[in-house]
């Protein structure tokens, strides 16, 4: 009997050791491993990223056509983009962002120099840019909101105009453009803004011979009675009549 609680006692006191021990191993791991949680007080809720008036206006743009570009709103049932996003006059509907509805191209109009006009239905867009064109100054100070890449909400892109190597005489008579913007596929359509918040182009090519590749464009060629009846299209009625000279192209699938 005294052995078994000597047995007894010792497995007790090997009980209590081996306690102790774990113990201090876990006040260790409390104390030096798990992070302490911050106070209720401390605690901050998400803060929105802050859009700016120009970059709340630039909007992705999905065509049927599998193609898919920037964009900038510039009427309530109007977008602003690149030609060569729909070089074929093919799609006859887009999708704006992620939104599940999808917008049927009433009309469209070029000016020629790779730039459209899109007249849609639909829900209407609420941030509206107002576009105040000018044409570019070297050295000046530039910026774009892209979808390149796929990116949404619009990246923010900045660089500055630069002298264009020798281009034609075409090019020249057309506005031609260069800039250190560093654009990629998706970027087309993206308005450039100056510093005065002017539009001096849409972003047309990316530029391969500089490094990093920078942005070609040209000046914007609308009538002001374009843009006016952009601006004022209802997203139901047939557009008015463009200016002496441009055409509004109508989409054949629409047209009764």
């Amino acid at each position: 009997m005294r052995k078994f609680l000597e047995v007894l006692a010792l497995v007790a006191k090997n009980i209590l050791l081996w306690s102790a021990i774990a113990y201090i191993a876990f006040a260790i791991v409390v104390v030096y491993v798990i992070p302490n949680k911050p106070e209720a007080h401390t605690l901050r809720p998400a803060v929105a990223p802050k859009v700016s008036a120009q970059q709340s206006t630039a909007h992705m743009l999905g065509f049927d056509t599998r193609k898919y570009c920037t964009g900038t709103a510039i009427g309530p049932h109007a977008l602003l983009t690149a030609n060569h996003c729909d070089p074929k006059d093919e799609a006859v509907s887009v999708y704006i962002d992620w939104s599940t509805e999808t917008h049927k191209i009433i009309s469209s109009a070029s000016d020629g120099r790779d730039h459209l006009i899109l007249l849609i239905d639909g829900s209407p867009l609420t941030n509206i840019e107002k576009v105040a064109v000018t044409t570019a100054k070297i050295g000046e100070h530039v910026t774009i909101y892209g979808v390149g890449g796929g990116a949404y909400p619009p990246v923010v892109k900045q660089g500055v105009i630069t002298d264009c190597q020798d281009p034609s005489d075409a090019d020249h008579d057309a506005g031609v453009w260069c800039s250190s913007l560093h654009s990629i596929p998706g970027d087309s359509g993206s308005v450039v803004y100056n510093d005065k918040g002017q539009v001096v182009g849409i972003v047309t090519y990316k530029d391969n011979a500089t490094e990093p590749s920078g942005t070609i464009g040209f000046a914007l060629n609308f009538t002001e009675k374009q843009w006016a009846d952009a601006a004022a299209f209802d997203g139901k009625h047939a557009p008015k009549p463009a200016a002496v000279g441009v055409t509004l192209k109508i989409k054949s699938s629409f047209v009764k």
